[in-house]
């Protein structure tokens, strides 16, 4: 499906468009922009109110926090706005919440009252803190830091779905770690580490035991969370590699349940300021232009990097916030929200439900199992065969060395006995030289 923008709106002639995300109360979106102001946007792009004119230094993103507060987040920490209120000269939030001993906060989310940070690095350590919004400390302060869980800056924070103590974070370290947040000591809080051996841009969940991640280099993998089951194997992912060749694009702009949003902005590669939704369900994405479900923005913001997409599929719309300071708005009918039937039974066994998932629920998939099995069988016997190869040659090896020892000694005993012939024979040459007559 090629769509064109039904209506656009310019925010800032010199500005980035950051973050959108909505504001059901006001039935507006609330735009953030790169000059840390944040706006009030109509549903149809009519019209704008600069509602904050500075929310921090600097802002790195924003969220949806409830029908009418968003959350933001930046260099000094994690701010609550009430937009209900018309203009907000004063700039005053309605919850600021500080840092604490770590650096700046580069990464955030929350489940109910909870509200996780990640920073950036300090010194060699990046951590996470948590604040509890109901019950706020006098200061700001989180009421727990884990202040060396990466070795970068900690770009992702994703809470899990439906178990309210399990979240993710990724990292420009490479790492992704999986958390247990009802712990309270550094060295057990972390439960799992995925390598993705590439700097974090997004990961998140697509199922009750599998996380997403894919890089700044365009890398896209699936991992399986399974640190709580008693029979743990470590299993190999589910590796798409580089998708910018496979769907025709330059960058991953966001990606959200059912789709993988993708961007191109330079002419001389792919068409310029092309953006596609690409349905991502049962670990599989749908990137061929004439498929099912593709649906192709065009011209979204030129040769602009898009930065921010919001789907609302209650109205059947689209918004896109890009560099060139525009919000566009595209009507898209039909949108698939949600990642997909495929909570199998091993998802159920690690406590999951379906509550809160979309298009998700609990299936016992004995394909998939089978699947999974017939692959480990696979890996172990090809580490078997690896594994015989390798004695094999080792084998060879070692038995070619003693061989070239012993020559080796051999011909240094051949070279001994002859020097000592030759030594004798000298000898009895000047012996018979000089024998009287």
């Amino acid at each position: 499906m090629n769509v064109s923008a039904a209506k656009e709106l310019q925010l800032s002639g010199k500005e980035y468009v950051l973050a959108i995300v909505p504001v059901p109360a006001r039935k507006a979106v609330a735009a953030a922009l790169s000059d840390n102001s944040i706006h009030l946007v109509s549903l149809d792009l009519s019209h704008s109110t600069k509602i904050v004119d500075k929310s921090h230094e600097r802002i790195v993103g924003m969220k949806n926090f409830d029908e009418s507060t968003v959350m933001t987040w930046g260099n000094d920490g994690v701010k609550l706005w009430d937009l209900r209120e018309q203009n907000s000269d004063s700039n005053k939030p309605l919850l600021w919440m500080k840092q604490g001993t770590l650096g700046p906060i580069v990464s955030c989310d929350f489940r109910d009252n909870i509200v996780v940070g990640g920073s950036e690095l300090v010194g060699t350590d990046a951590g996470i803190c948590l604040w509890d919004v109901t019950k706020p400390k006098a200061d700001g302060m989180p009421f727990i830091e884990f202040p060396d869980v990466h070795n970068d800056d900690v770009t992702e924070l994703r809470f899990h779905p439906t178990r309210e103590n399990i979240v993710v974070s990724g990292s420009t370290d490479g790492l992704v770690n999986v958390y247990d947040i009802k712990e309270t000591d550094q060295d057990e809080v972390v439960k799992q580490v995925f390598n993705h051996d590439s700097s974090i841009h997004f990961a998140g969940f697509t199922s009750a035991n599998r996380v997403y991640v894919i890089s700044h280099m365009e890398t896209l993998s699936i991992y399986e969370m399974d640190f709580e089951k008693d029979d743990y194997v470590s299993r190999e992912p589910l590796e798409f590699g580089d998708v910018r060749q496979k769907f025709g694009c330059e960058y991953v702009a966001d990606i959200v349940p059912g789709y993988v949003i993708s961007g191109s902005n330079n002419a001389d590669t792919y068409a310029p300021g092309q953006v596609q939704l690409l349905p991502f369900r049962n670990e599989t994405v749908t990137h061929e232009n004439e498929a099912a479900g593709v649906v192709t923005l065009n011209e979204a913001h030129g040769t602009e990097v898009v930065r921010t997409v919001y789907l609302d599929a209650a109205n059947d719309a689209v918004y896109t916030g890009g560099e060139d300071g525009y919000i566009r708005l595209w009507n898209v009918p039909d949108l698939q929200l949600g990642f997909g039937d495929f909570m199998t039974n091993e998802d159920t066994e690690m406590g999951g439900s379906d509550e809160g998932w979309q298009e998700v629920t609990p299936k016992k998939d004995k394909k998939d199992k089978k699947d999974m099995e017939d692959k480990k069988d696979k890996k172990d016997k090809k580490d078997k065969k690896e594994d015989k190869d390798k004695k094999e040659k080792r084998e060879k090896r070692e038995k070619k060395e003693k061989r070239k020892k012993e020559k080796e000694e051999a011909d240094k005993k051949d070279k001994k006995k002859k020097e000592k012939k030759d030594k004798k024979d000298k000898k009895d040459k000047k012996e018979e030289r000089f024998a009287p007559y």
